[in-house]
């Protein structure tokens, strides 16, 4: 991992409330990095963009990604992720190496996540703090800057394909702004109306199992509900969800179904589960039948699809790790991402009054 580090007092810095101006958020500080840091083989970072966007006040997490990348000219997805955040008594901040990419593609839902950085140092607890500059308790806080540089075909594997890929960053919790990257190449994107297969058991349950799912949300979505607190070696860790989302694949028999007929078919939604101590992450792609039959035309954008699940999330994260923490589980679907929520796990002896 190359950091890139900017000191400036808090006392000297500038804020956006107090110059009238509209404060950033992270879109508009990826909108500051430029194409060439990206693709920058000297590793020469935005300092220029670094150092407006925190004499602006701006504190947060941000990731650019390039807007657009030819597959036969290119050999890599490079991704900039940049932090500003203060340091000091009285501000713990997570290591950046607890930083974890989520890719979903727009049309397939398809799912790539990984840490941002494969980093030597990756046995320690990622959310042991950032030293302090100083351990004076009256000391200054400082502001802080830092640049972590990945590149999504060698770290998350993301396939070599054209497709439209949305990415973001998830930092302890924290979310960056997503990024949307078109790869361009001479094959055609397959058709929204593959034939596809729901996933397997014990992945997930349908129908009556759902029962007590949140609705489906109005607008393209995702709800879940899932309980805060797990008592390790307890059993089922039961999450229920709902969607409305586009279809991603049709039922099997549909290519020989009458033009114009009413099929199955089913969407796709990824749950990501990262431990705020252990290494992680956990990622699982659920092909989910919709409700809903829908008329197979590769030529029509795909259609809006509703339905609801339930599944036994302990089945897929290590819930039940020898020791106690907090997870943070994210839903993932092209543009729509829900989360963090929150489990945490305890063992019987911390629920006890004695």
């Amino acid at each position: 991992m190359r950091a890139h580090l900017l000191a400036v007092s808090l006392a000297i810095a500038l804020s956006a409330a107090s110059s009238g101006q509209e404060p950033m958020n992270e879109s508009d500080v990826a909108r500051r990095i430029e194409d060439r840091h990206l693709w920058a083989r000297d590793g020469a970072g935005p300092e220029d963009a670094i150092a407006d966007v925190m004499a602006a006040g701006w504190r947060g997490l941000a990731l650019r990604c390039p807007e657009a990348i030819e597959l036969d000219r290119a050999d890599a997805f490079p991704a900039l992720t940049l932090r500003v955040a203060t340091f000091g008594p009285g501000h713990v901040q997570p290591h950046l190496r607890a930083l974890v990419l989520i890719a979903s593609e727009r049309r397939t839902h398809a799912l790539r996540v990984g840490r941002a950085h494969v980093d030597p140092r990756a046995q320690v607890a990622p959310d042991v703090a950032i030293p302090a500059p100083t351990d004076d308790p009256d000391a200054t806080p400082m502001v802080m800057s830092e640049v972590v540089r990945s590149d999504l075909r060698e770290h998350l594997h993301v396939p070599w394909a054209p497709g439209e890929w949305v990415v973001t960053g998830a930092l302890c919790g924290q979310l960056t702004n997503q990024a949307v990257t078109r790869l361009v190449g001479p094959d055609p994107t397959p058709s929204w109306t593959v034939e596809t297969d729901p996933s397997p058991a014990p992945l997930p349950a349908f129908g009556a199992a759902a029962a007590g799912a949140p609705p489906p949300p109005a607008a393209p979505g995702i709800e879940l509900s899932l309980e805060p607190v797990r008592v390790i070696g307890s059993g089922p860790l039961v999450l229920k969800g709902s969607f409305r989302l586009p279809a991603t694949g049709v039922a099997r028999g549909a290519a020989t179904a009458t033009p114009g007929s009413r099929v199955g078919a089913f969407t796709s939604v990824g749950l990501v589960v990262v431990g705020v101590r252990d290494l992680g992450p956990t990622a699982v792609l659920l092909r989910l039948p919709a409700d809903e039959q829908v008329v197979a035309d590769p030529d029509a954008p795909p259609p809006l699809v509703t339905g609801a699940f339930a599944l036994d999330l302990a089945a897929l994260a290590p819930f039940d790790g020898n020791r106690p923490q907090s997870y943070h589980v994210f839903a993932v679907a092209g543009d729509v991402l829900r989360g963090p929520f929150t489990v945490s796990t305890v063992d019987e002896a911390m629920l006890r009054d004695d």
